[in-house]
């Protein structure tokens, strides 16, 4: 049963580290775009 709590606990953190790398990618990105635009 611990071994699956602490599987459980490394997916969550895993998922979370994944979940803010995309939201800090997708802001980014959306900064550039937003950039570019004012450019024109």
């Amino acid at each position: 049963m611990a071994s699956l709590i602490s599987q459980m606990n490394l997916y969550q953190v895993c998922y979370n580290h994944l979940f803010l790398a995309n939201a800090a990618k997708d802001r980014s990105l959306r900064q550039l775009l937003q950039g570019q635009r004012n450019a024109m």
